[in-house]
């Protein structure tokens, strides 16, 4: 590889090398604290003789949480959302798992691809700011598990394979050409997400929910759920994770009972190719 020599003065040079060791870290960093040494660098000795100066300017960036220096090396902990394939394991129970994912591809992802903008890219880790700002704040229930709903869709963004795929350094780009491919992956691993706790209601208890959708009236916590009606040989599917009131007739409970799981026919080909 052809080597080239850059001048620069010593401000810039310091600014240079806490970037870069900034950006190095993140892109090969799998937690979200990584710790890089002095000699990594062909720098004929600039940064161990100007560590100090190069840790304060990495203590200024926007990315770190928390920086210190040992003897040899710059020992970093990054903000979360700077580590696109870290997240912790959380165990949530799947209706509000259903609907925080639900809310994620409704109203975020869709959102920026029905945008009128039609040339800037984003990214997965804008994507999911703006959904935890605008959606989850905003939300009563979602508010309360904020953490737990933020770790949730980066673990479910990152089964995909999605990020393996359009990553660059640390950052996952999304544009307008691959969004509706984040969108199919993240609708099957939607309907992957089983709840055996469906409620079965009958025909009153449906009228009811349709009075107080009607009137504007706040539905009860129990009722923020999927709900089963038989009806005279109909089966309604009933989904009131959010408060909407989606209802859809079949003639099939097994058939029902997939399409309040999120299993929809539309969906069983993009679940076969990205299972093979």
């Amino acid at each position: 590889m052809e080597e080239v020599t850059v001048n620069m003065n010593k401000e810039d040079a310091i600014k240079y090398y806490a970037n870069k060791i900034i950006e190095d870290s993140l892109e090969d960093c799998s937690e979200f604290d990584y710790c890089m040494y002095f000699d990594q660098y062909n720098d004929n000795g600039f940064i161990k003789n100007n560590r100090n100066e190069i840790l304060k300017s990495i203590n200024e960036d926007k990315r770190i949480a928390f920086v210190c220096l040992d003897k040899d090396s710059f020992n970093m902990v990054f903000w979360l959302h700077y580590c696109p394939c870290y997240y912790e394991e959380i165990d949530m129970q799947p209706l509000v798992d259903k609907a925080s994912l639900k809310c994620f591809i409704d109203n975020t992802l869709k959102s920026y691809l029905n945008s009128s903008d039609k040339t800037s890219n984003t990214t997965t880790r804008e994507l999911i700011n703006d959904f935890m700002e605008n959606e989850v704040n905003g939300d009563l229930h979602f508010s309360l598990l904020e953490d737990e709903i933020y770790h949730k869709i980066k673990e479910h963004i990152c089964n995909t394979g999605f990020n393996e795929k359009y990553r660059q350094k640390y950052e996952i780009i999304v544009s307008k050409d691959n969004i509706q491919e984040l969108i199919n992956a993240l609708k099957i691993e939607l309907s992957q997400i089983k709840d055996d706790s469906i409620k079965e209601v009958g025909s009153e208890d449906v009228k009811k929910l349709l009075d107080k959708f009607d009137k504007n009236i706040d539905f009860e916590p129990e009722e923020l759920t999927l709900m089963l009606c038989n009806e005279n040989g109909r089966y309604l599917g009933i989904d009131n994770l959010d408060g909407q009131v989606f209802i859809e007739e079949f003639d099939d409970k097994e058939k029902c009972i997939n399409w309040l799981n999120g299993i929809e026919e539309e969906f069983k080909e993009e679940e076969e190719e990205f299972c093979q």
